[in-house]
């Protein structure tokens, strides 16, 4: 059930990515399934900075203390774009377990206090059995469900 979860999550990136390459911006796709959350990020190296070293170490996501997450799995992969010399997207990809999934109602995106280039992030998410759409600012980075 993890690895169908985060195939969706990839499959969904990986689609993302073949859309508009756009400084500034980052496409997110989340899935929560019953008590395990998968989130594909996907975005131009560029607004990273340079910085994608310990990439993988840092609290991109912050969930609520209350739903007992942890975090089982993460991983990242640069992808050059065909026909555009010199760009590239990064793909990250985060899967959680959570021991309390009802304590949780949302998260906080921390990648722009992190990445300063970083002004937009498109959410596109299946919570159990609903679906949100929604963009998430330096002004707005918490995602509720």
């Amino acid at each position: 059930m993890k690895r169908a979860l985060l195939g969706m999550v990839l499959f969904s990136s990986m689609a993302m990515a073949g859309s508009a390459h756009v400084h500034g911006e980052q496409d997110m796709n989340l899935v929560l399934n019953g008590n395990t959350l998968a989130i594909g990020i996907t975005g131009p190296v560029a607004d990273y900075g340079g910085q994608l070293n310990g990439l993988e170490s840092q609290e991109l996501i912050r969930l609520p203390a209350d739903a007992q997450c942890e975090r089982i799995e993460i991983s990242s992969n640069i992808q050059a774009l065909e026909g555009k010399k010199g760009h590239s997207d990064v793909e990250l990809q985060m899967t959680w377990q959570c021991q309390q999934p009802d304590a949780l109602p949302g998260l906080r995106v921390q990648l722009f206090e992190s990445y300063p280039e970083i002004h937009e992030v498109h959410v596109q998410a299946v919570i159990n059995t609903r679906s949100l759409v929604r963009t998430l600012t330096e002004q707005e980075p918490e995602l509720t469900w």
